[in-house]
């Protein structure tokens, strides 16, 4: 029996997601089922629920304070792919926005896994380098983000989709563009795997003449635009709706004090710990994705010279941690736990894949395991705090 047939994938992929299910329902509080499964819903998923009910709205006043954006009044710093989904499918099903929330991001975590059980097989993965990738990506610790009414898994869902599909030709590449319009209306740091299919399409010759390459791979290219089309149309909504184009990045900047400072990631500020639990944590998990990276790029030049096909989901992955690095830089890098969560995915992806007979800790499991266990109990520590409503980095 194939291991890594397409049953066992689908199989896998929602015993995951009913595990992680079962685990976050296990640390919430409450009496009763209902109560524990609504618990799921905590800070950003009040406001994806008022966007998804109200819609997107401003101040009466035209005054914009910092009370304003976390009390909900205004809202267009959250992208709409997650609250608009959740509206139709509420809509569709009768059932509540409040219980929908959770419900949806379950599903597009279902959706997550079963993609990237598929890219790993069809790229040559075995059925245990893949089972690792995912009990490590089970264990970061903001897997829970994935099970909760957060656009998280939504996000990865479609990114991995549109990898996926992306490979592929004529029809392939529509649901391929279609998964990249949802990617880019859930998040703005879908600009990072916009470029995929384009730099999976180069070789040698494209980089004597750039231009040409462009009118060479014209459907890379078009795919890569569907990739930002959602953020796109999303900034047009803004300016149609409240004249600026850009309130997103101005209601990050009233917000949280966002400002993009684009040299943060090689400040090693940016990596020193910071003092209190949660951020103590999250600087060391920074600490690791680097590490990670500059192993996994070591482990590379040792084995062979790296060739076209093997830069695009390199550049991907940096761009995915430079994106929030850049924005949050400013507001001492909060929420980088879980947005470290993507850049996870793919390194992990990029050894399963590229380096199938290489493991970060192939030589030191006892290490791996004693990580995993305190990777692990992170997590519950802080899907336990999160489901209390208190505040995780």
């Amino acid at each position: 029996m194939n291991r890594f047939s397409l049953k066992n994938i689908l199989l896998g992929s929602l015993g995951l997601v009913l595990s992680q299910v079962a685990i976050t329902l296990a640390l919430a509080p409450g009496n009763s089922l209902a109560e524990r499964y609504l618990a799921l819903n905590n800070w950003d998923s009040f406001h994806y629920r008022r966007i998804a009910e109200t819609g997107y709205t401003l101040p009466p006043s035209g005054v914009i304070t910092s009370d304003s954006i976390h009390q909900g009044l205004a809202n267009a710093v959250f992208f709409p792919g997650y609250p608009i989904l959740v509206r139709l499918a509420s809509q569709a099903t009768e059932i509540s926005v409040p219980w929908m929330l959770p419900l949806l991001a379950q599903l597009a975590a279902f959706v997550f896994w079963l993609y990237l059980l598929l890219y790993l097989r069809a790229h040559g993965s075995s059925a245990r380098r893949a089972l690792s990738t995912v009990a490590i990506i089970a264990l970061h610790p903001a897997a829970y983000y994935l099970v909760a009414g957060y656009s998280e898994s939504l996000f990865l869902a479609m990114m991995m989709g549109f990898l996926y599909w992306s490979e592929g030709s004529g029809w392939k590449r529509a649901i391929a563009a279609a998964h990249g319009l949802m990617m880019s209306a859930t998040r703005i740091v879908a600009f990072a795997p916009a470029a995929y299919p384009f730099f999976k399409s180069l070789d040698a010759a494209d980089l004597k003449a750039p231009g040409k390459a462009l009118i060479r791979h014209w459907k890379e290219v078009l795919l890569g635009i569907s990739a930002i089309a959602g953020a796109i149309l999303f900034f047009a909504y803004c300016q149609l709706r409240f004249g600026q184009w850009d309130l997103y990045f101005k209601l990050e900047k009233i917000g949280w004090g966002n400002e993009r400072l684009w040299l943060a990631i090689f400040n090693p500020l940016s990596y020193v710990p910071h003092f209190f639990f949660e951020n103590f944590w999250d600087s060391l998990n920074r600490l690791a994705v680097t590490w990670t990276a500059a192993h996994l790029w070591v482990t590379a030049r040792d084995d062979r010279k790296l060739g076209f096909r093997d830069w695009p989901l390199w550049i991907t992955a940096f761009l995915l941690f430079y994106i929030p690095v850049t924005g949050k830089a400013s507001a001492h890098l909060e929420s980088m736990l879980r947005y470290t969560l993507p850049v996870t995915v793919l390194l992990l992806v990029l050894q399963a894949t590229q380096f199938p007979d290489r493991a970060v800790f192939q030589r030191r499991p006892k290490t791996a395991y004693v990580l995993a266990l305190v990777s692990l109990a992170l997590q519950c520590w802080c899907a336990y705090r999160f489901l209390r409503g208190r505040w995780i980095a």
